[in-house]
C-alpha cells in the first residue's frame, strides 16, 4: 500500500511538474502569436505529435536495449553517448521535425510565427507523451518501494522530469526556427540536417541526465 501510494504521489507530480508550466507557457505563446495561429489549430499539432510519439519512443526504448545488449550490459562511455545522442536525441528531434514539416508548407502556416508556436506544440507533445510512458512503467512496476523511489523519484530524474519540458520545447523551437528561415528567407535547408542543432542540444541534457556513470 505505502509503494503504491508513493507511486500515486510520484505520478501526479510529474504531471503537474509537465502540465502546469507548458499549459502556462502555452497559453502565453498563443496570447502572442494569436494572429500566426489559433489554440485548435496548436492543440491539432499537440495531438498528433502525440498519436505519433508512442512507437517512436518505444523504438527509442528499443535501440537503447539493443546498445546495452550489444555492450554486454557493462558500463562504458560508447554506449551512453550513443543512447543519448542517437537513441534518445536523434529519434526524439526526427519526430518533432517530422510532424513540423508536415505542416511546414501547409495553409495553416501562414508566418514564421505560427512555425515557432507549432515547435513549442511539438515539443510540449513530446514532453507528455514521455511522461505519460514514465507513469506507466511506475505503475506497472512491481519493485519495492525503495526501487521506486530510487528509479523515479530520485533527485537527478526530478529534475531531469522538471527541465524536460523546457529542454523539448527549445530543442523543437530550434528546428522550427530553422524551417521557417528556410521557407521565409530562403536561409539554410528544409531537410532533416536542421534538427542539428536541436540533437547535440537535447543529446547533452539526455547524458546528463543519466543516472549511472560510464566507466572505462
Amino acid at each position: 500500500k505505502n509503494c503504491l501510494m508513493c507511486k500515486a504521489r510520484i505520478s501526479v507530480g510529474m504531471i503537474i511538474l509537465t502540465l502546469g508550466p507548458g499549459g502556462v507557457l502555452l497559453v502565453c505563446a498563443l496570447g502572442r502569436y494569436r494572429h500566426s495561429a489559433s489554440p485548435r489549430q496548436a492543440l491539432f499539432v499537440v495531438l498528433e505529435a502525440v498519436m505519433f510519439a508512442g512507437p517512436v519512443l518505444l523504438g527509442s526504448e528499443s535501440l537503447q536495449a539493443a546498445l546495452l545488449d550489444v555492450s554486454g550490459g557493462k558500463k562504458c562511455w560508447w554506449r551512453h553517448c550513443a543512447r543519448a545522442f542517437v537513441a534518445i536525441a536523434f529519434v526524439e528531434e526526427l519526430l518533432k521535425y517530422w510532424v513540423l514539416r508536415r505542416i511546414l508548407y501547409s495553409s495553416r502556416v501562414v508566418d514564421a510565427c505560427a512555425v515557432v508556436l507549432y515547435g513549442f506544440a511539438a515539443g510540449l507533445a513530446l514532453a507528455l507523451a514521455e511522461d505519460a510512458g514514465l507513469i506507466f512503467r511506475l505503475l506497472v512496476d512491481d519493485s519495492s518501494q525503495r526501487s521506486a523511489l530510487d528509479e523515479y523519484g530520485s533527485p537527478m530524474a526530478l529534475g531531469g522530469n522538471f527541465l524536460s519540458l523546457p529542454v523539448h520545447a527549445s530543442c523543437a523551437t530550434l528546428t522550427a526556427v530553422e524551417l521557417a528561415l528556410a521557407k521565409f528567407k530562403g536561409l539554410g535547408s528544409d531537410g532533416p540536417t536542421s534538427i542539428l542543432r536541436a540533437t547535440i542540444l537535447h543529446g547533452i541534457f539526455a547524458l546528463l541526465c543519466m543516472p549511472e556513470n560510464p566507466s572505462d
